[in-house]
């Protein structure tokens, strides 16, 4: 994420796959019980049911129905250039190949991705 403003790794910082728009519990409760700060970074399709569940301002909906979705609209341009993003088959892997193709310079354009940086350091890095 150095693209967005700081580096996760000089921070520490673990990202976890939750698998599905309701995985979310487990992480959280062991973060809680080990005195862990968190965040949930989610889609619009999780974000009403993860809303009723956790702190609101835990949370960054990415404003898109999922991931990959969110990626090929935040990247248009980028995403135009990438040849193996066609033959990917489903969607994580298309997410894999559209997050290795992206560079750094291509990243600091993002607004989404400078407000998603901004937010980690407000609520992660206390």
């Amino acid at each position: 994420m150095p693209g967005g403003g700081f580096s996760l790794d000089e921070y520490d910082i673990e990202i976890l796959n939750a698998h599905s728009d309701t995985n979310f519990r487990t992480p959280v409760e062991i973060a809680k019980k080990l005195n862990i700060p968190y965040s949930i970074v989610c889609d619009n399709k999780a974000f009403p049911k993860i809303r009723e569940e956790f702190d609101e301002h835990k949370i960054f909906n990415l404003g898109k129905d999922d991931f990959v979705d969110f990626l090929e609209d935040e990247f248009k341009v980028c995403c135009k250039k990438i040849p193996e993003l066609e033959a990917a088959k489903g969607k994580p892997q298309k997410t894999m190949v559209i997050l290795q193709s992206l560079k750094d310079e291509e990243i600091k354009d993002s607004t989404k991705i400078k407000d998603l940086a901004n937010f980690i350091k407000k609520n992660l890095l206390l």
